[in-house]
């Protein structure tokens, strides 16, 4: 059985839009209008959790939060849920099945500590 031990997208150039994002707060816009503007040029969800960060100085969890809920990306909400609740399910069903491949614990694994 082959496993993902991790995926890594390819890394996009963030600093055009991490500019932008910054000129459209100076400009007396709201997060939502950068939010938006992201969308509209091709940026995803994590591109947009990664810019909110930069330019609010919100954590990762507060920015995720900021851009789930935000009316730009609502509408992918939903989804987002399900993908979750489908991989714990997925995650669940592979440590009982392959316990040697997955554990329930938390940290590095035996292999990957050496």
């Amino acid at each position: 059985m082959t496993l993902v031990r991790s995926y890594h997208r390819e890394p996009r150039d963030l600093e055009p839009f991490i500019k932008e994002a910054r000129n459209i707060l100076a400009e007396g816009h709201d997060l939502e209008s950068v939010l938006r503007h992201l969308r509209e040029n091709g940026c995803d969800i994590g591109d947009s959790i990664r810019v909110t960060m930069s330019v609010t100085g919100k954590i990762h969890r507060d920015a995720k939060m900021a851009v789930c809920y935000s009316d730009t990306w609502r509408d992918w909400f939903p989804a987002i849920v399900s993908l979750h609740d489908s991989l714990d399910r997925a995650l669940v069903q592979l440590a009982e099945e392959e316990p040697e491949l997955i554990s329930f614990k938390s940290g590095p694994t035996e292999e990957s500590s050496r």
